[in-house]
């Protein structure tokens, strides 16, 4: 199964400024921390889905050799037609602004049995304070959110598979949001320090 990130949207809520997905959260773009869980995972190959709105992530992608395929740019939905002409169903695909998503979690969508599309979720009380929620929906009498990995399958029907990691439902849409997250990284770094300091003794 091929993986597709999409990163050819206008952008338009990042205060401004376009291209969030080539913003860095600790010492990485969001961009290359998507990337990594992808490439990690049991997928066949990785592309970059980029378009007219996103000409520095194209130059960027172009600059370390990485597959890209053209889109429109216009709304998920299209840019999923132009994405299907060029491959067959399924396929992955995986927002650009999504740092905390694991290569476990992509793998576990991968797996699943069905020809029907499947979108990971996350129950939405464990999304941590001051992300804001776009969109809910409730599976299993749980009210839950969209992590912005979804598998496109061979049928019209939609699956959910859920995920208890409480940073998948994070995705970056403001300064304030990139900020936190940055947050989230450094007090992650100090954690994972004390852990081996702990380990030595």
């Amino acid at each position: 199964m091929k993986g597709v990130i999409l990163a050819g949207g206008k952008g338009t809520r990042f205060e401004g400024e376009k291209e969030k997905q080539l913003k860095e959260v600790g010492d990485k773009k969001l961009i290359d921390r998507v990337l990594r869980a992808l490439k990690d995972s049991a997928l066949s190959k990785v592309f970059i889905a980029v378009s007219d709105n996103s000409p520095n992530t194209w130059k960027y992608c172009k600059q370390n050799n990485l597959n890209i395929i053209e889109t429109e740019g216009e709304s998920y939905h299209k840019d999923l037609k132009n994405i299907s002409k060029e491959f067959n169903n399924p396929f992955l695909t995986a927002a650009s602004d999504i740092p905390f998503i694991t290569t476990e979690e992509i793998n576990k969508l991968i797996k699943e049995k069905t020809k029907n599309s499947l979108t990971l979720i996350t129950p939405k009380f464990l999304v941590p304070r001051g992300f804001k929620i776009d969109n809910s929906i409730r599976v299993k009498e749980i009210e839950s959110v969209p992590c912005g990995i979804n598998i496109v399958g061979k049928t019209k029907e939609n699956e959910f598979k859920f995920t208890t990691n409480p940073l998948a439902g994070i995705n970056i849409n403001t300064k304030q949001e990139l900020n936190l997250a940055n947050n989230i990284i450094k007090l992650n770094n100090q954690d994972n320090q004390k852990h081996k300091i702990n380990t030595q003794k």
